[in-house]
């Protein structure tokens, strides 16, 4: 085995500046659906979530399948790993559900160490979960910390990042964030309670890491960008919840499997020292042909496995998927947090929800009567809705699919030509143009040694 001391003198290895980073573009889901290998491996997970990249993730993903797989929605061929958070819905007042769209994920590399500390890759196989899908307060403790959320408005003053949905009226979008644990027992590969073999640095986002986890590995954060600003026109009372029946946020998650190859990402660890956090700008990767085209990432789908189900924008819902019950707190929600006599996946009449009914035309809108519990919805839908929680009383609202779809197309005007992330699906994980002056970056990245700041 090549030593380390060998490398240095050698000059073949180099340490990353505490600055190096880049940001991997994941152009769209590869599946919005109840799969979580890492948590409920075999089965439905509780709760659906929204996945990137390998579309090899199903109830059984290891790494080897990950590695096997032929596509990704993530922009380096090289990675095949599944990044994923759970999906964002808005709860009308009549108690029906619809998904909120994204534009895909960024997901940032960052190249973080303490004084004396050497950034690794990750080892295969890895597995991690960040944040708490039960919390409905904040605990104030460094794990909750690293999750946020941002109202990004491009033409207003910056907006203060947030550990709840303190506010989801965002002209722009809002933007959910997750920075996971860096540092690594050098042992285990996950854990019972998939956190316990990783560990933050003493500064969440950097510094040094403990005694029991001495391996610093790259760091990890997520951006998912939601476009919220359609739901929020029709100001109806509707609110704003998470799959796992989270109206306040802070129950935020996120999941991460690796499917590296390994030695792709230690060379670029090493060697990738750009400060711009622009992808392109890391040879191994840009001077290699490692990257999958625009077209080859839109491209690439992975199957539901859960039959009956279907959790994509558009579809109108009766409950969240897996039937969740919503739980305002502040006390902590529980796995028995369940809608009583709801099944998944099927409607009041025991007919199995149609898993294509998002490719059908988009519907009219909607109209629910003031007097009537149950809505009057388009033929199209008429499998899709069951009838709302008699206990939620009904409102008239009006719901534009055309422009959720429209969004979901790439035709949306309000992007912002000075952001490394635009507002429109299209652009937000395609090309970037390495502009950081109207990015509303997150805390985490303004914090220690980004350049990128507002």
């Amino acid at each position: 085995m090549i030593q380390l001391a060998t490398l240095f003198a050698a000059g073949l290895l180099v340490i990353p500046s505490a600055n190096a980073f880049w940001r991997l573009r994941c152009s769209q889901p590869v599946l919005n659906s109840r799969v979580d290998p890492i948590v409920n491996p075999g089965k439905p997970s509780s709760h659906s979530h929204t996945i990137v990249g390998s579309n090899a993730i199903g109830f059984d993903t290891t790494f080897d399948s990950l590695r096997a797989s032929n596509c990704s929605t993530c922009k380096v061929k090289d990675d095949k790993s599944a990044y994923w958070t759970p999906e964002l819905f808005y709860e009308y007042k009549n108690g029906s559900f619809q998904a909120v769209p994204h534009g895909g994920m960024l997901v940032y590399y960052l190249q973080r160490n303490g004084n004396g500390e050497t950034v690794e890759a990750f080892p295969d196989g890895l597995r991690v979960l960040a944040g708490n899908p039960y919390l409905r307060s904040d605990p104030k403790t460094p794990e909750s910390q690293a999750i946020t959320w941002n109202c990004i408005d491009f033409h207003g003053p910056a907006q203060p990042q947030t550990s709840g949905f303190t506010n989801t009226t965002c002209p722009d979008g809002l933007r959910a964030q997750v920075f996971f644990p860096g540092c690594w027992d050098g042992v285990n590969l996950d854990s019972p309670d998939h956190k316990s073999h990783m560990a933050y640095p003493d500064g969440v986002d950097n510094g040094l890491c403990p005694p029991t986890h001495p391996h610093h590995l790259i760091s990890i954060f997520y951006e998912v960008w939601f476009y919220v600003n359609t739901f929020n026109a029709l100001n109806d009372g509707g609110r704003f919840v998470l799959s796992n029946g989270d109206p306040t946020g802070y129950g935020l998650h996120g999941d991460f499997m690796n499917g590296w190859d390994s030695g792709v990402l230690s060379r670029a660890v090493n060697t990738c020292t750009a400060q711009s956090g622009v992808i392109e700008d890391c040879p191994v990767f840009n001077n290699e042909n490692r990257f999958y085209t625009d077209d080859e990432n839109n491209a690439c789908f992975a199957p539901n496995p859960v039959s009956g189900e279907n959790d994509d924008p558009g579809a109108i819902l009766a409950h969240l998927p897996g039937c969740v019950a919503v739980t305002d707190g502040p006390a902590n929600a529980t796995p028995a947090d369940v809608v009583p006599e709801c099944v998944p996946g099927v409607a009041v009449n025991g007919t199995p929800l149609p898993a294509g009914a998002t490719d059908a035309p988009p519907p009219s809108p909607t109209k629910v009567s003031s007097g009537s519990s149950t809505p009057t919805v388009p033929a199209q839908l008429g499998n899709q809705l069951a009838v709302p929680k008699p206990s939620v009383s009904a409102s008239t609202y009006t719901t534009d699919l055309g422009a959720i779809l429209s969004l979901l197309q790439g035709s949306s005007t309000a992007s912002s030509s000075t952001s490394s992330y635009p507002t429109h699906p299209t652009g937000s994980c395609g090309k970037d143009n390495g502009s950081a002056q109207g990015h509303r970056r997150s805390r985490m990245m303004r914090r220690h040694g980004s350049p990128l700041s507002n």
